[in-house]
């Protein structure tokens, strides 16, 4: 099989052995087929000394909340951010999604910021969600997704430090609320942002003291 076709998703090819192949990969794998990772799991990752991933941020990317509100990724520059791709009717993600819920409330005292993502139709999501009783921020996207948001199936998800890095992705789903992955936003939320304060412009110089009486 050629390579492009590995990677092509869940869901296509019109071989009937090929659909059955990528679901038991799916089921195995809790993920679509993807490219290997260079460490062996994720678990690996969240405790190596040194970041497993350093590539740099695309914030040119626009996505709409529930209510229609919509929110730019640049307003984002300087803060920690939990980015995951989903789709609702994706069974590792919904396998995920309640660990990122306890996530989303054991780190709102840090300020890390969660996007979660799907380019589904939003009454569909917000029904999912409620659903499922999920209060973290969801948001939808009809734009193409960045390159540097690349994926080869779903759940993905993306951590980026307030430098403007991404510093983690990983494809498949995980107990995001675990002690190492809450030790790992913890470490990532300490790295000083880059965001310069803003510089103010001098204001005139003093007047001359009064000349005294003499």
């Amino acid at each position: 099989m050629a390579e492009s076709d590995r990677y092509a998703g869940c869901g296509r090819g019109a071989v009937v052995l090929l659909v059955v192949a990528i679901a038991i990969v799916t089921l195995g794998s809790r993920a679509c087929p993807g490219p290997p990772v260079a460490h062996e799991s994720l678990e690996e990752m969240l405790t190596a000394a040194q970041f497993a991933v350093d590539a740099e941020m695309d914030y040119a990317w626009t996505v709409r909340s529930l209510d229609g509100a919509e929110l730019n990724l640049e307003t984002l520059r300087g803060k920690t951010v939990f980015l995951n791709l989903w789709a609702s009717w994706c069974p590792p993600c919904q396998a995920e999604m309640p660990s990122i819920q306890r996530l989303y409330h054991a780190t709102r005292e840090m300020g890390v910021e969660f996007v979660l993502i799907s380019n589904e139709d939003p009454a569909l999501v917000a029904d999912y969600a409620e659903g499922e009783g999920l209060s973290m921020p969801f948001y939808t996207t009809t734009e193409q997704t960045p390159p540097a948001f690349q994926r080869y199936g779903i759940p993905m998800t993306f951590i980026i430090s307030p430098q403007g890095r991404i510093v983690l992705k990983w494809l498949g789903s995980y107990e995001w609320d675990s002690p190492k992955a809450i030790a790992f936003l913890k470490r990532v939320n300490s790295i000083p942002s880059t965001t310069a304060p803003e510089e103010t412009e001098p204001g005139p110089p003093d007047p001359p003291a009064p000349a005294g009486d003499e």
